[in-house]
């Protein structure tokens, strides 16, 4: 996995690790551009492990409808993350993005090891590892 989806809001830099930042203020058009360009490249392009950081330190609210559209696209892909995603760390800097975390979580259910974290050097720091750890074991992804 050389590279993330193509969207101002993934980095991917750091590839085979991704960060995703979301801004402090984004519509529905905007999250959805976003959500269509991570499914595009989960859907298309992934064939490899990687490792995936969500920097929600920023967003100061998510609405129901865009908790709903994040669910929705998640369901889309589920079954590329179930196999290629090695961790995902949720970077969380206060009680709002925690929330943010807690109800997508409840609302599509991780299918893979994830962790919550309060910085980006937490977040590589256990994303990292746990990216070699999978890569060792499933080089391909794991088996489906």
């Amino acid at each position: 996995m050389k590279r993330g989806p193509k969207h101002v809001w993934y980095d991917d830099s750091r590839a085979p690790v991704v960060v995703l930042t979301m801004p402090s203020k984004f519509d529905d058009a905007a999250l959805t551009a976003a959500l269509t360009a991570a499914t595009r490249w989960l859907l298309e392009e992934v064939d490899a492990p990687f490792g995936f950081i969500a920097d929600l330190q920023r967003p100061l609210a998510i609405s129901p409808r865009q908790r709903k559209l994040v669910a929705s696209a998640e369901a889309a892909y589920a079954h590329v993350d179930a196999r290629f995603n090695a961790g995902q760390a949720f970077v969380v800097g206060s009680a709002i993005s925690r929330g943010i975390v807690t109800a997508l979580t409840w609302l599509s259910p991780p299918v893979y090891p994830y962790v919550v974290v309060s910085s980006i050097a937490e977040a590589f720091a256990w994303v990292e590892p746990q990216f070699d750890r999978f890569l060792a074991a499933h080089p391909h992804g794991r088996p489906t």
